[in-house]
């Protein structure tokens, strides 16, 4: 009798393990603004968010929001980094040359922060290129030069 577990066992579980899983390459053809995607992050609600050298996309699991600079969503659309807050509904977007951005995607609102020569406070240059969380809840971030 265990010996007929046991063989049933490694049946079943060669059976599980080889169940192949369809890999869907999703591009242009499906809506993503750019194929170059730079960052990728999870917001709170499980939606997938690319951020491209082309705009930011969010993917609701069928189909493509395209945010870009003319639509007034983003600053720049030549992004560098993407961050998902884990504690509030905010998508942060390092740029390449446009400052730095935090987007409340349940408000729809966008706030930048850029470079301010009158400003001591503001950001030392508009050129983001990474963002971590720091321990304390803040934001590291990192920049081309300065």
């Amino acid at each position: 009798m265990r010996y007929l577990l046991l063989t049933l066992l490694l049946i079943f579980s060669t059976w599980l393990s080889s169940k192949s899983y369809p890999v869907v390459q999703l591009g242009i053809e499906q809506g993503l603004s750019n194929n170059s995607i730079v960052s990728i992050t999870q917001d709170r609600d499980g939606f997938l968010w690319f951020g491209t050298e082309e705009g930011l996309n969010k993917f609701d699991g069928t189909r493509f929001i395209n945010y870009y600079k003319h639509t007034q969503s983003i600053s720049g659309n030549e992004l560098n980094c993407i961050y998902a807050d884990p504690e509030e509904p905010i998508i942060w977007i390092a740029t390449q040359r446009a400052g730095f951005n935090a987007y409340n995607y349940e408000t729809n609102s966008l706030k930048v922060y850029t470079h301010d020569e009158s400003l001591p406070n503001s950001l030392v240059t508009n050129d983001i290129t990474d963002i971590k969380p720091a321990a304390d809840g803040n934001l590291w971030i990192s920049t081309y030069h300065k």
